[in-house]
């Protein structure tokens, strides 16, 4: 199959489902690699971004040191933005449809080495399983092409690299977890018809009763924005979170939780509301560890509950309309 005919099948689909996706381009995915996400990090002049650059860059040098890439080689490319599938303006969301090529012993090395706490918008179990089963076959794609920091038959390690690169760098520079569907027929209709429930609930802005708590797996996303943002009406929105209704299993979402706490507290930081958050003990993640500032942000910008500003919650009220 030509070279991107699955992705510009499956943007097709969505399209006819009424889910507008647009190419991707971003200055912090380039060819410097984590090089160049800690540079363009650094210049917003965000502290809270810059720390969570810094921590995704940690894990970036990690794999690429693994992989055997060369870090002066890296460090010394050019800002030329990396190609990428889509994104969903109106949620921010990236999205990567995978081909069988990125199913790889080389990128199994890599999601072994993802940090435990790390939101994904993919299933981490299923991708490191396809790996196994597919790496076989797909470690011999392109064997001999040569790849910038890789030398001579490293094009699927760059890939597996450039691959962790997006998973990590998106939710640092303040975009909800990367979305990956996988399509190892190459068929990119039929990728999206058997994913199109799933990537309808990720899409989703807002919060509704019927759905999962995006914090609970996979699906969650962890949207914050460089730059501040309008405040809203707390009043309004925990009137729509009263602290009665319940999540999943009678347990209450964490947007529940968060909006509970500002209507007792106030205005906090995130990480202030992630402490109360596991202080309370009435909002518990599967895995049973703990919540994050990172996913606190997440659902004070995704749901309106609040406004953040430099790591701030603030429980402001929005400005009557003139």
């Amino acid at each position: 199959m030509p070279v991107g005919d699955c992705q510009r099948a499956f943007g097709e689909s969505a399209a006819k489902d009424g889910i507008v996706l647009s190419r991707q381009s971003f200055d912090w995915l380039c060819e410097q690699g984590h090089f160049g996400l800690e540079r363009v990090a650094r210049g917003t002049g965000d502290a809270a971004l810059v720390e969570r650059a810094r921590a995704a860059v940690r894990v970036l040098a990690m794999i690429y040191d693994r992989l055997g890439g060369d870090p002066d080689v890296l460090g010394a490319g050019r800002p030329t933005k990396l190609p990428g599938d889509f994104v969903h303006e109106q949620s921010r969301t990236l999205i990567e449809v995978d081909e069988s090529q990125h199913f790889t012993s080389f990128r199994l090395t890599a999601l072994e080495l993802y940090p435990e706490d790390i939101e994904l918008g993919f299933s981490l179990d299923d991708y490191k399983r396809l790996c196994r089963e597919w790496r076989r076959k797909s470690d011999g794609f392109r064997r001999t092409k040569e790849a910038r920091g890789f030398g001579i038959g490293g094009r699927q390690r760059q890939r597996a690299y450039y691959d962790a690169l997006r998973d990590l760098a998106a939710p640092a520079m303040g975009h909800p977890p990367l979305v990956r569907i996988a399509a190892l027929d190459g068929n990119g209709a039929a990728a999206f018809r058997r994913n199109r429930s799933v990537l309808s609930r990720l899409l989703t802005i807002g919060p509704t009763e019927e759905t999962e708590d995006p914090a609970e797996g996979s699906t969650g996303s962890d949207e914050r924005s460089s730059s501040p943002v309008d405040a809203v009406d707390l009043d309004a929105a925990v009137e729509s979170s009263p602290a009665t209704i319940v999540g999943v299993g009678d347990r209450p979402t964490l947007h529940d939780e968060i909006a509970d706490i500002l209507r007792a507290d106030g205005p906090l930081t995130t990480r202030e509301i992630a402490e109360r958050v596991n202080a309370r003990g009435r909002y518990t993640k599967r895995d049973r560890s703990a919540v994050t500032d990172y996913q606190v942000h997440g659902r004070t910008k995704n749901y309106g509950a609040c406004a953040v500003s430099g790591g701030d919650v603030n429980a402001r009220r929005q400005p009557d309309p003139a």
